[in-house]
């Protein structure tokens, strides 16, 4: 064959080929729909390593049944006392002591259930102010979340147990009294 007709046959071929194409664009890939990030699982602590952090931190928490209102009319549920660090003024001896650890507490079902979270009580142990927090999980709560925040607004401490669990909790050690219940603060020595 020619070379001359050979370049013309060539040209010819791709001026086809390129006008083909334009005229039947390759299919654009089926549009994907974003994927949801899944939502982090939260596992919740052995009951006994929870109760270790909380200890480091001064805190006791005890099992106080169904429904008692020792502590204030939190509700029907199972109890737990959480048997926190008071408040003192600044020493000037020790600065470096936190003078009150935990402000509050934050109670809260995780996946389905509910927590009513009673009013903080002080009690005395001695002379010494000690502050008892009273909260009543309803029937139907498998997890519960427990948040400790500092006066500042910063999250001290922030776990997850189970309400299975519950049974391995100490009960509370000390004596009804005729406005709620002594706690033995022998048993739980403040700071």
């Amino acid at each position: 064959m020619n070379p001359n007709r050979r370049s013309l046959l060539t040209v010819a071929l791709l001026a086809v080929t390129s006008t083909t194409a334009r005229a039947n664009p390759p299919a654009s890939p089926a549009p994907v729909a974003p994927v949801e990030p899944a939502a982090p699982e939260l596992v919740p602590q052995e009951i006994a390593d929870f109760r270790v952090m909380l200890r480091r931190l001064r805190i006791y928490l005890l099992h106080a049944g169904r429904g008692t209102r020792h502590f204030g009319d939190v509700g029907e549920g199972e109890q737990l006392w959480f048997v926190l660090p008071s408040c003192r003024a600044v020493s000037p001896e020790d600065e470096r002591r936190d003078p009150c650890p935990i402000d509050r507490l934050e109670v809260s079902a995780v996946g389905g259930g509910a927590v009513r979270v009673g009013r903080m009580t002080t009690t005395l142990d001695g002379e010494v102010p000690r502050r008892v927090q009273a909260v009543a999980v309803e029937a139907g709560t498998r997890i519960v979340r427990v948040r400790m925040v500092t006066p500042s607004g910063n999250t001290r401490f922030d776990g997850v147990i189970r309400v299975a669990d519950f049974g391995e909790l100490p009960v509370p050690v000390g004596a009804r009294t005729a406005t709620g219940f002594a706690l033995d603060f022998r048993e739980y020595p403040g700071r």
